[in-house]
């Protein structure tokens, strides 16, 4: 599943950004030498995947001339999608998050 899911990302993106680099957990680097390159973890999670635990995701982010500019997460059984870009703050599904205003450690949900 992590090979044939990795594919079809790569195709995707490759289609999208011709000329961004990739360096995908599978398959390693590919595309053109550019400032722009997509990190990519088709099946974040693949033992639980494996052993049909459903706790799993699609995990990319883009590095612009090597710092992380955006990070994209897919929740594909909750049909949820994180993304969070440097500067812009984070984001659940098109709803902004935030961090807790809970101050003390004991007092927070740690996961």
């Amino acid at each position: 599943m992590d090979r044939l899911a990795e594919k079809a990302i790569i195709e995707v993106l490759s289609d999208a950004f011709p000329g961004h680099g990739i360096l995908a957990e599978e398959s390693g680097e590919s595309g053109p030498e550019s400032e722009f390159n997509w990190i990519i973890d088709p099946l974040d999670g693949t033992t639980n995947f494996a052993h049909g635990y459903p706790v799993f995701s699609v995990t990319l982010a883009l590095l612009i001339d090597g710092e992380i500019e955006l990070g994209v997460i897919y929740d594909p059984l909750r049909d949820e999608t994180f993304w969070a870009q440097r500067g812009q703050g984070a984001w659940r599904n098109g709803q902004g998050m935030q961090v807790s205003t809970t101050a003390e450690l004991g007092r927070s949900l740690l996961a």
